[in-house]
């Protein structure tokens, strides 16, 4: 016992030493730019940065100094920027542990990849609901990536992140090398454009990463292959689960993998998908992958319930060919009926909100009419009058049309 007091003692002294420093640029806070924060955190501390754009007269706009503390914003992404203004990169991290949450990272610039983020040597961060965008890196060698992860044991996790509109030599959003293991869970890379392989995404040199429930789209490269994912040396492996790779364009000189590609002839791992969709990638949809199972669908058009609709514009992803959406939310009739958003108690496919089932006799609006019918069929299961399809004629039944009266919407 005398232990055990001993350690929840340590434990609460341990968590009253933990700090959290504010920052703002133009009001009052700790600090006015962010260098400053990180300078005087120590491992475990928080740092809350308020709305702004923040930059740094250092060689990158924050370097972490290898703590592990948590840098977030206050108010999301949209309002917090860091900005490298085309001349330095965005962030340095540090190991696990060390949490980036709600920043905007763009402009950013570096010579050898990572114009948004680096990871290297065992750094392994938690990056969450961040953007990567308008990051440059030279266009020749193996350089490249907005988010760069280099080295055996750097694991870093990438949640609900954006990375677009980066421009590099590989992978131009993410690049993973030299044994590095990023793991993005629902991330969308798109509008990315690299000179050479892998327009959204690669791994190279024995690099491997792991994408779940991603959207890779409307990337392009300018090399051997991989408009939108690329494996291309030395036992690097891509891992795909649950994602969608679409759009992307490979305008190379072999034109090999438009979507996807593993350049099995130096050594790259076959890719592993599952469930996943791969489509409308030109001028072919993969290139060194065996090809697909029964979970994942690769099509040269993106039209996954065969409705004629193109995936990125269709408003459901059930079979919806007129588009129907009644209720104008932007979702089809049918997927707000199958999703509980809306009720269809007559299961005519059209939601109870904009069908008219006040209008007993059908002539457009609900009057004495429908008052009348459903009287008369008081206390039989209908169907006339029957409007909420319980079975019974009732005093429910009444008090809906009269609730409804008036011309039908």
């Amino acid at each position: 016992m005398r232990y055990l007091i001993s350690a929840v003692v340590l434990g609460l002294a341990c968590s009253a030493m933990a700090e959290t420093w504010t920052v703002d640029d133009d009001g009052p806070a700790d600090f006015d730019n962010i260098q400053a924060a990180v300078e005087a955190a120590s491992d475990g501390d928080e740092i809350v940065v308020e709305p702004g754009t923040y930059t740094s007269t250092g060689d990158r706009v924050v370097n972490m100094l290898g703590k592990a503390v948590t840098l977030r914003s206050s108010a999301g992404a949209g309002v917090t920027i860091l900005d490298g203004e085309g001349a330095k990169p965005g962030l340095t991290t540090a190991p696990t542990g060390c949490v980036i949450d709600g920043f905007t990272i763009s402009n950013g610039f570096s010579p050898s990849g990572g114009s948004g983020i680096r990871c290297f040597g065992g750094e392994s961060p938690t990056v969450s609901n961040c953007v990567f965008q308008n990051g440059q890196t030279y266009g020749t060698g193996e350089t490249g990536g907005a988010v760069f992860c280099y080295g055996s044991g750097t694991n870093p996790t990438f949640n609900d992140c954006m990375i677009t509109e980066n421009s590099g030599g590989h992978g131009a959003g993410v690049l993973s090398k030299q044994y590095a293991s990023p793991h993005l869970i629902n991330c969308t890379i798109t509008g990315n454009t690299a000179y050479w392989n892998g327009g959204g995404v690669a791994a190279m040199g024995g690099g491997n990463m792991l994408l779940e429930f991603c959207a890779i789209s409307h990337n392009t490269a300018g090399g051997e292959g991989g408009g939108g994912a690329a494996s291309l040396s030395h036992n690097c492996q891509m891992v795909l689960i649950n994602c969608v790779i679409n759009s992307n364009v490979l305008n190379g000189s072999t034109n090999w993998g438009g979507g996807l590609f593993c350049d099995w002839n130096h050594g790259a791992a076959p890719p592993l998908v599952t469930y996943s969709t791969i489509c409308a990638n030109e001028p072919n949809q993969f290139y060194g992958w065996s090809g697909p199972d029964e979970t994942n669908y690769v099509s040269d058009v993106c039209d996954q319930d065969s409705d004629g609709i193109d995936d990125e514009i269709d408003n459901c992803d059930l079979y919806n060919p007129d588009q129907a959406d009644c209720n104008e939310n932007g979702i089809g009739d049918v997927c707000d009926i199958a999703d509980g958003v809306s009720e269809d108690i007559n299961g005519n496919e059209i939601p109870d909100e904009c069908d008219c089932l006040a209008d007993v006799v059908v002539d457009g609006e609900v009057n004495i009419n429908d008052v009348l019918v459903t009287v008369s069929s008081w206390g039989t299961s209908g169907p006339l009058g029957d409007v909420n399809y319980d079975g019974i004629v009732d005093v429910e039944d009444l008090l809906i049309v009269i609730s409804a009266w008036g011309a039908c919407p």
